[in-house]
């Protein structure tokens, strides 16, 4: 179907937007920089609200992908202060979690406790289990930084036994390093060494 004219400069957004991210994804950072910002202009003068949301997302991940987590951290609390999009719930559930672990990175722990255990219950309630199992792994590191590695360890194969119903073979494989990551913390080299061993 061809698009109406009243459709253009949506799609000229969406262009752009996907441009961007196609650079971001070939690591040209300055040119996703660019084509993102463009694309974020266009979509706030025509009050696009799923695509305002989904380029904040977007931008806020370019800024992380390059070590930039305080200038990412604004752009993820505007999206959290708009309203949910019925055609696009997930980019909330993305920014909490990106929140999570970027106050945990800062030790802001009970702030990233906060994000990540909403993330955990409005994944639950959306039957979002990649959403739960990340919000769950995080949890446990938070766990495993604050010495409690009897909740950490629960936390964390929680969060393993959901990646596996889900399917994410490159999330398990994060979350068998993160149990080596905990039983290293323990001085249990073995047992670490074989859990990293295990997410190789």
């Amino acid at each position: 179907a061809v698009a109406r004219r009243e459709q253009w400069p949506e799609l000229e957004v969406e262009a752009l937007w996907l441009l961007g991210e196609a650079h971001q994804k070939s690591a040209r950072l300055d040119e996703a920089h660019t084509h993102l910002e463009e694309a974020q202009v266009l979509a706030d003068r025509l009050s696009l609200p799923r695509l305002q949301q989904e380029l904040l997302a977007t931008r806020a991940m370019l800024r992380m992908k390059r070590g930039n987590q305080r200038d990412a951290e604004p752009l993820l609390r505007q999206i959290l202060s708009q309203p949910v999009h019925r055609d696009a719930p997930t980019v909330q559930l993305s920014a909490l979690l990106n929140l999570a672990s970027i106050t945990r990175l800062s030790g802001r722990l009970e702030a990233a406790e906060q994000h990540a255990q909403e993330a955990v219950a409005k994944g639950k309630e959306q039957g979002c289990l990649d959403v739960v199992s990340h919000g769950l792994l995080i949890l446990g590191m938070l766990a495993s930084q604050r010495g409690d590695h009897r909740l950490s360890e629960a936390r964390i194969r929680e969060s393993l036994l959901i990646a596996h119903r889900a399917g994410k073979f490159h999330a398990i494989a994060l979350i068998w390093n993160s149990l080596g990551d905990v039983a290293r913390r323990q001085h249990r080299l073995a047992l670490a060494e074989e859990r990293y061993r295990t997410s190789m």
